[in-house]
């Protein structure tokens, strides 16, 4: 995740115009399903 995230920043960077993208797994998750998932490894 954390290079998907560098390389949108890095394609921004280059544009003016904002565009959308999906970084998804393929595998459906609730918001709840990520925020319990984040505070277990995060704490």
């Amino acid at each position: 995740m954390t290079d998907a995230h560098i390389k949108a920043l890095k394609h921004a960077s280059d544009r003016l115009i904002a565009e959308v993208f999906n970084l998804g797994s393929g595998a459906p998750a609730s918001n709840r399903q990520v925020i319990d998932t984040v505070q277990k490894y995060t704490g």
